[in-house]
């Protein structure tokens, strides 16, 4: 498995294959920076799972990667295996 697959596959377990936002179920991984801006490594830090309804409207909407990262921490204390909780 390639790199960016096995990355997508453990974002997709890091978030129980739910959108950030609204918690449906997905498995569409989204990339708050995306790798063709050249500005950030491929990296589990930059990716999310949103709904194909969130997906769109980051698409269409854009520049929403601050947002992104709030959203992340937030789901990442929600969904997230995490030993602090």
């Amino acid at each position: 498995m390639d790199k960016l697959k096995k990355l997508k596959e453990q974002c997709r377990e890091l978030f129980h294959e739910r959108c950030i936002v609204c918690g449906r179920n997905s498995r569409i991984v989204h990339e708050i920076i995306p790798r063709s801006s050249g500005k950030v490594a491929i990296n589990l830090e930059n990716m999310v799972v949103l709904c194909s309804k969130h997906h769109d409207w980051v698409h269409k909407y854009g520049g929403l990667a601050g947002a992104m990262g709030s959203f992340r921490e937030d789901a990442i204390n929600r969904y997230a295996n995490n030993p602090k909780n």
